[in-house]
């Protein structure tokens, strides 16, 4: 055999470091293999998560959507009754069937608080629905208020025509909530 030469020892000393490297490289490939992985999982799991807060956004908003078709179905059905009401009462009033109790009995207004008419309705349907409530209310004001502010006592300084043109255009308004309010 051969003595070992410094040639010698430095072709084994670069096999060594050599395999060293490559023994590094390897371990450090799959550390750098399992980061990867443990990173497209954990990626993967960050857009499930993602997808279901979609979903649940999305029937959260029908839901919400829903109850806001519930209660504007709601509020729309009082106005309706409501209106029809005011409308059989118009009618009665201008035949001659009805009394001051009756009158005193029959709202003077929608009794629908603002935030619902805001929340509910639109600028065009919110103005009717005020409108032929406060007109009613300024008809019983105009015509059956007293002097002393009590209702139910003929105003004598209106005539019967003024009266009827009166109720007829409240019966128009009441009429359209009834028929137009969808």
């Amino acid at each position: 055999m051969s003595e070992w030469t410094v040639d010698n020892w430095i072709t084994f000393g670069s096999l060594v470091v050599a395999f060293i490297g490559i023994i590094l490289t390897a371990i450090f490939s799959f550390l750098l293999w399992r980061a990867t992985l443990r990173s497209t999982m954990a990626a993967e799991s960050s857009a499930e998560a993602a997808r279901a807060a979609t979903r649940l956004a999305e029937i959260t908003e029908r839901e919400r959507k829903e109850k806001i078709a519930i209660v504007r179905e709601q509020l729309r059905n009082d106005i309706r009754s409501k209106a029809v009401e005011m409308r059989y009462f118009i009618v009665a009033h201008q035949r001659g069937f009805t009394t001051t109790e009756t009158m005193k009995s029959i709202p003077r207004s929608h009794a629908i608080p603002v935030f619902y008419l805001a929340e509910y309705f639109t600028d065009e349907e919110r103005q009717r629905i005020n409108d032929a409530w406060d007109s009613y209310d300024k008809y019983i004001k105009d015509f059956w208020t007293s002097d002393n502010l009590e209702v139910g006592h003929w105003n004598q300084s209106k005539d019967e025509n003024q009266k009827n043109a009166v109720l007829f255009s409240l019966q128009d308004k009441f009429l359209f909530l009834i028929n137009n309010l969808r």
